[in-house]
């Protein structure tokens, strides 16, 4: 199974869980190392299909580097 970032489409993505009952994989939970997003493959398609979300969500072709960052580094201890 080839599992794509539904965000920036990147193929950089890997496991970080799995729900299991009785032996079964019910979901999966992936995380995108390049825009870090990350999701559950049993949220609707019109979050992790990249064909189904909006156009404004998206983020392939982006520069990571040049967006501004939200959240700053933390101070070191003074």
């Amino acid at each position: 199974m080839k599992v794509i970032c539904p965000r920036c489409e990147s193929p950089g993505v890997t496991q970080m869980h799995a729900g299991m009952e009785d032996g079964k994989v019910l979901w999966r939970v992936w995380h995108c190392k390049d825009c870090a997003y990350t999701w559950r493959d049993s949220e609707p398609a019109e979050s992790v299909d990249p064909k189904m979300r909006p156009a404004w969500a998206q983020m392939k072709g982006v520069d990571f580097d040049s967006l501004r960052q939200v959240i700053p580094p933390a101070r070191k201890p003074t």
